[in-house]
C-alpha cells in the first residue's frame, strides 16, 4: 500500500505549481513578499548606478577620517549610562534638553569644584545613555518601515538627513575645537560633536547597505 499519486504527469504537476504560485501572489503575504523583492531590486540598480572609488556606495564625497575617528569613540559602560539607555525613571532628564543642541549654551557656567566636576561626568554618561536610546528607537521606527517595503522612503530620508549634518559639520568642528571658559559646557559640546559624527557615519553605512540591497536593521 503507498500514498496515491497526486499528479500523474510532470505537465499536471508544473500546472498546479503554476496554480499554486498565482493564488499565493493575490494573498496579502504574497504581496508583501512581491513588495520586497520590488524594492531590493531597485536597491541593487541604484547601487549598480551609483557606485564610484570613493570608498563608498552613495554619490557623495567620502567622509573626513576625523568625523570618522569621533564616531568610533567607544560609548561609557557606567550605571549612569546604562539606567540613561533604559529610559529607567531613575533618571531625571527634564533638565538635560538643552544639551541636545549645538553650542553656543546659555546656562551659568558653575563654580570650579571636585563636586561640579563630578556632576559633568555624570551628565555626559547620562547624554550618551539617552543618544543611545533614541539612536535604537529610531533604528527600530526604520526596521518596521524595511519590512513593510519603503526602502526608498528610508533611503531619502537617512541621505537628506546625513546632507544637513554634513553642511554644518565643519563650522561645528571648528567652533567646539576652539572653545574655550566654561569647562562644562566645553565638555558637553565634545559630546554632542561625537554624536554628530555617528549619526552621519551611520546615514552613510546604512545607506550604502541599502544600496546594496542589504537590510541595515536586522
Amino acid at each position: 500500500m503507498g500514498r496515491r499519486a497526486k499528479y500523474f504527469t510532470l505537465e499536471e504537476k508544473n500546472a498546479a505549481l503554476r496554480q499554486q504560485k498565482i493564488s499565493y501572489s493575490r494573498t496579502e503575504r504574497g504581496k508583501a513578499a512581491r513588495r520586497m523583492q520590488n524594492a531590493r531590486a531597485n536597491a541593487k540598480l541604484r547601487g549598480r548606478k551609483r557606485t564610484n572609488t570613493s570608498g563608498s556606495l552613495s554619490n557623495t564625497k567620502p567622509l573626513p577620517q576625523s568625523l570618522i575617528a569621533l564616531a568610533a569613540l567607544p560609548l561609557p559602560d557606567s550605571f549612569l549610562f546604562q539606567q540613561a539607555y533604559s529610559g529607567s525613571e531613575l533618571i531625571d532628564e527634564s533638565d538635560v534638553f538643552q544639551w541636545d543642541k549645538p553650542p553656543p549654551y546659555d546656562s551659568p557656567p558653575p563654580p570650579n569644584s571636585p563636586h561640579e566636576a563630578r556632576f559633568t561626568r555624570n551628565l555626559v554618561d547620562v547624554m550618551h545613555g539617552r543618544q543611545c536610546r533614541l539612536e535604537e528607537e529610531t533604528r527600530a521606527r526604520y526596521a518596521q518601515m524595511f519590512a513593510a517595503a519603503n526602502v526608498d522612503v528610508i533611503l531619502q530620508e537617512i541621505q537628506a538627513a546625513e546632507r544637513k549634518l554634513m553642511g554644518n559639520w565643519n563650522k561645528l568642528n571648528e567652533y567646539v575645537s576652539c572653545m574655550q571658559g566654561c569647562e562644562r559646557h566645553r565638555v558637553m559640546a565634545k559630546c554632542y560633536v561625537q554624536w554628530q559624527a555617528r549619526k552621519i557615519f551611520n546615514y552613510r553605512r546604512e545607506a550604502d547597505l541599502i544600496i546594496c540591497g542589504r537590510n541595515p536593521y536586522k
